[in-house]
Formats: structure tokens, C-alpha cells, sequence
């Protein structure tokens, strides 16, 4: 690993939650800080640690900088209400709905320029055999 990729901030932190067992004294849940790329890798990491069984969450620390960041850019950390949450879900169906009208529009339209195509090419192969 290069040391850029570390201080660019290229390994996220996260935070897993595992329980200890030690023969004659018992279990113990503590908490795990890990530097790792994705959510996967680092419970991937901790299993091979504390033993897949062991591993109970993994979660990603958000650091106060990039709160900070969010509240300049004029994010809004208020939770949304039921009705709000119901319109954002309603909004998000309906760009799904209209990309997938796109990509049907799409396909349909490449199949048709193949169809095209191949009738050109007979059209071609029997004025080429007369």
C-alpha cells in the first residue's frame, strides 16, 4: 500500500462491534476500530480476527469534517416527516419508472436498427448473387 492512499483518505473508518471470548473468564462485546476500503472488507478483516460467528456489526464512522461539509453545502439534517418521506419515495419511483422507459426506448431502438441492418445485408447478398 502507498502512503497516499492512506492519507488521502482512501481507507475508510469503521467501527465493528465483536464479542471476546476467553476461556475461564467469560465473553465480552467491545468495540473495533478498522481502516478498511469497503463495509465488506472490514468485516471480512474482523471474521478472520474474532471468528465469523463473533462479528455482530460493522458500521462506518462519519468524522465531524464531513458533517461540517454537509452543513455548509446547505444539507438539511432534519429527519423527514411521514408525508415528506412518502413524496421522496413517490419522486424516486417515478425517476426510476421514467429511466427504465428510456432504456426500453433504447433497446427497442436498437433492435430495430438491427432488423435493419440485416435486411439491408440480404437485400445486398442477393443483388451481389444476381
Amino acid at each position: 500500500m502507498k502512503i497516499n492512499e492512506i492519507t488521502s483518505g482512501y481507507l475508510k473508518s469503521y467501527l465493528g462491534m465483536v464479542r471476546c471470548v476467553v476461556p475461564g473468564m467469560g465473553t465480552l462485546t467491545v468495540r473495533v476500530a478498522i481502516a478498511c476500503d469497503t463495509p465488506m472488507g472490514a468485516r471480512y478483516a474482523l471474521a478472520k480476527c474474532y471468528g465469523r460467528e463473533n462479528v455482530m456489526s460493522v458500521q462506518q464512522v462519519v468524522s465531524e469534517t464531513v458533517l461540517n461539509d454537509a452543513k455548509t453545502f446547505g444539507a438539511d439534517n432534519k429527519p423527514l416527516t411521514a408525508q415528506q418521506l412518502q413524496v421522496k419515495s413517490l419522486k424516486d419511483q417515478s425517476k426510476q419508472l421514467k429511466d427504465r422507459a428510456k432504456q426500453v426506448k433504447a433497446q427497442q431502438s436498437v433492435q430495430k436498427a438491427q432488423a435493419k441492418l440485416q435486411r439491408a445485408n440480404k437485400t445486398l447478398a442477393t443483388d451481389v448473387s444476381n
